[in-house]
């Protein structure tokens, strides 16, 4: 597609007209798909998601006239869209899985709770009445992210926070207090 043809659809869209862009859609469907399954290994669901959620980006880009005029190709544009998205879910994970990783040092001791003696079962309650206890917004953020899974992003508009950025530093905050909140009663039951 030449890039006239690309700025046709996209003022197409801006007027109403979404005839060109469905076509766009049907056309980049099957090269996408196998360009995802190659370049990150995915299944032929996970590619097709990742397709609707990155055509999904280009459609309200456009219609939000974040996207007026063409750069490149919007084929272009929508891979560069693709690229960002399963870098944020990378950078996601790995950020997920370094907090998990320092609540777990906190909470190692919930597993195996049959095998446990008086003191464990006792840090066990602590931290269990620690997490009960937890004042909101942080009881509700920590759930959205450790239980539902959500990004910083759904999580800051469901949580009215201004962007991204403060739901993260939010859940620091969650974390931080809950750790300080459970090194404080363990201090009382070891003296």
């Amino acid at each position: 597609m030449s890039n006239n043809h690309d700025q046709e659809i996209i003022n197409g869209l801006l007027s109403g007209d979404e005839k060109g862009f469905k076509a766009f859609y049907k056309q980049e469907l099957n090269p996408f798909i196998s360009w995802s399954k190659k370049e990150w290994n995915m299944d032929d669901q996970a590619a097709h998601d990742l397709y609707q959620d990155v055509q999904m980006y280009v459609y309200e880009n456009i219609l939000q006239r974040k996207l007026k005029n063409l750069t490149s190709s919007l084929r272009t544009y929508l891979y560069a869209i693709a690229k960002n998205q399963m870098s944020l879910k990378f950078r996601k994970a790995t950020t997920v899985n370094e907090h998990e990783s320092k609540l777990t040092e906190h909470l190692s001791f919930l597993t195996g709770l049959d095998q446990v003696d008086d003191t464990k079962l006792k840090q066990v309650k602590l931290i269990q009445e620690a997490i009960k206890l937890m004042l909101e917004p942080c009881k509700t953020l920590l759930k959205l992210f450790y239980y539902d899974g959500l990004s910083f992003k759904v999580i800051s508009e469901r949580m009215d926070y201004k962007n991204e950025s403060v739901a993260k530093n939010q859940k620091k905050r969650c974390l931080d207090r809950l750790r300080s909140n459970y090194s404080a009663e363990l201090k009382d039951i070891e003296s």
